[in-house]
């Protein structure tokens, strides 16, 4: 047996519904019913700036699925990513906090943002965050991996090891101040892989998602698009 690669994560989705555009950190596609689709790969620090591209690529769709699954983490501005979809001039304050609109082309449409185990860190965080600031809908196979937490150093006496702990979970305000540490972030909807969508080379979270997006549950996620001058 040869070990090709010391580090591997999933690569995300069972299958992805077409051919994508981007890069390996983010990835991305207009369906031809009208849906954009995004698939971020990675949190590093220019997932802001990368996220401007996809956007103004796919322009104004009439629902956005955002694919978080087989994200390790990182590190970026979750309020500038968080602005990126909030409309330009506007101020999203549905959530704990207000985030103001970021980036060239922002989208305020109806966002399905999709989660499972594979999900870890900031990218946890992330996806999170579209549902404690009351921007999207979660959906996943299961909670996030519930590892997202602030970390010190604790060097030991013999000053031949470190220990790296965490000591306190990060977003703590979510989920009703449990945060997220040991328990991931929960979606709002748990949907399970369908046998026959995986016969057929089908994601059933991505089939979903449409779904969702064709009947929005508006009664579950406080954001209006047409409150915030959306398709005006």
């Amino acid at each position: 047996v040869t070990c090709v690669q010391k580090r591997y994560a999933p690569e995300g989705p069972v299958a992805f519904p077409g051919p994508l555009q981007g890069d390996q950190d983010l990835r991305y596609l207009t369906t031809e019913e009208g849906f954009g689709y995004i698939h971020i790969r990675r949190c590093k620090g220019d997932l802001p700036e990368k996220m401007d591209e996809a956007l103004a690529a796919l322009g104004s769709v009439k629902g956005l699925l955002i694919d978080f699954r087989g994200n390790p983490g990182g590190g970026f501005d979750h309020d500038g990513l968080l602005g990126r979809f909030v409309p330009s001039g506007k101020t999203l304050d549905e959530g704990g906090k207000k985030v103001p609109s970021a980036g060239a082309q922002p989208y305020g449409g109806p966002v399905v943002v999709l989660i499972d185990g594979t999900v870890c860190s900031a990218a946890e965080t992330g996806s999170g965050m579209f549902k404690e600031e009351g921007r999207g809908y979660l959906i996943g196979e299961s909670p996030t991996a519930g590892m997202s937490s602030s970390k010190e150093d604790i060097e030991l006496p013999s000053g031949l090891f470190t220990l790296h702990v965490s000591v306190f979970s990060n977003k703590a305000r979510y989920q009703g101040g449990r945060g997220i540490e040991g328990i991931g972030m929960e979606p709002h909807e748990l949907v399970e892989l369908d046998p026959e969508d995986l016969a057929a080379g089908k994601d059933t979270l991505i089939e979903r998602g449409w779904a969702l997006l064709r009947d929005f549950p508006q009664n579950k996620v406080p954001y209006r698009p047409e409150r915030y001058g959306w398709g005006e």
